[in-house]
């Protein structure tokens, strides 16, 4: 898998329809980009995980985790799958239950020993630890939310769209898109605490859907899917406060848009958002107290880009694009931040999540 002409990505795509996606997909998708053309190529799929609207990597590269985005009484879990990193061949080897509806979102501690989701429609967090191979193992802890919205369809109770662990972890953050919060959660001997050390509260029936936090853990970057805005909050000594706001999208643009993922370049000189009816990357720089200058916006050649990640070299993103059935690829310029399209798209049935290996 992957040399230095090569890389290696893992694409979630839909497989059973929901209200939001009508599905095409497979399950998990092994692809392997070359870097002189700029083309993707097959190398495995795995059919047996349903809805795996997310991943994450696990320790070593030797697991991914998945969720599988269903209600819970259709089985809604995360998927544990051992991967060959000689062939690529890849395998389900564990299953454990959400504890929840429609997981949408997890992540793995810094170190590995602990697998967190998001449950969307339940608006909890829920926390697994790993034994000693990486492989998720019971009880789960349950981080249950409160709160709604002014938005009377999306906001009846809380979201959690999302949830990270800080650089240092120490704590946990978590989008809820339902109530406008960033919850900030204290992380401890593998628990995490039942009341939020800090709350930033967001611009009401803006919904919060993904974030972003710097590697010095000085600001956290939020992007809100009805706003369509990049929220700069900013640490201070008595926690983090909302500092500024910027549209994602042009002055004139008139598409009905909602943003959907946003990450920093590696060295954290750019930031990037997803916005899905505009069908744009947009692109800004960071400056050193986190403000925010537009570099611009960049087609993602294909509809409803729900999510995009950059390799760790920072030299590719690599952008799905839901509706539109494809994956597309560009080249970062690290001078100004600025994308260049390359290769041709990739066929590919209602991608959700893509995560370079």
């Amino acid at each position: 898998m992957g040399n230095s002409g090569r890389s290696s990505l893992f694409v979630g795509s839909y497989t059973v329809s929901l209200p939001h996606v009508a599905a095409r997909g497979e399950g998990v998708t092994l692809l392997e980009l070359d870097h002189a053309s700029g083309r993707l190529s097959r190398v495995s799929v795995l059919n047996d995980v349903r809805n795996p609207s997310y991943l994450a990597l696990g320790r070593g590269g030797r697991w991914i985790y998945a969720v599988e985005e269903l209600s819970e009484a259709e089985g809604a879990s995360v998927v544990t799958i051992m991967v060959d990193r000689q062939t690529g061949r890849m395998q389900t080897v564990s299953r454990m239950g959400a504890l929840g509806d429609y997981p949408c979102h997890l992540t793995v501690s810094g170190d590995g020993r602990q697998v967190f989701l998001a449950n969307y429609a339940s608006g909890s967090v829920v926390s697994y630890a790993t034994d000693e191979k990486g492989l998720p193992k019971g009880p789960g802890q349950i981080l249950r939310r409160e709160g709604s919205g002014p938005d009377r369809y999306r906001q009846t109770g809380p979201h959690a769209h999302q949830v990270l662990t800080s650089p240092d972890g120490n704590s946990i953050i978590v989008c809820d898109l339902g109530t406008d919060e960033i919850g900030i959660y204290p992380l401890a001997d593998g628990r995490i605490g039942t009341s939020a050390s800090d709350t930033v509260r967001l611009v009401p029936g803006s919904l919060p859907r993904h974030a972003v936090q710097s590697e010095d853990g000085e600001h956290i970057f939020v992007v809100t899917e009805a706003s369509s805005t990049m929220v700069t909050c900013i640490k201070t000594s008595s926690g983090f406060v909302r500092a500024n706001e910027i549209s994602t999208l042009p002055p004139d643009c008139s598409a009905v848009s909602a943003c959907s993922a946003v990450r920093l370049h590696p060295g954290g000189r750019y930031l990037y958002a997803a916005n899905r009816g505009h069908d744009t990357i947009a692109a800004f720089s960071v400056g050193s107290n986190g403000a925010l200058s537009r570099i611009g916006w960049f087609d993602t050649r294909g509809a409803i880009p729900r999510d995009f990640a950059i390799d760790p070299s920072g030299r590719f993103m690599a952008v799905a694009n839901q509706d539109g059935h494809s994956l597309s690829v560009h080249e970062i310029d690290g001078q100004d931040g600025s994308l260049r399209p390359i290769g041709e798209t990739f066929p590919i049935g209602s991608p959700a999540c893509v995560m370079w290996a």
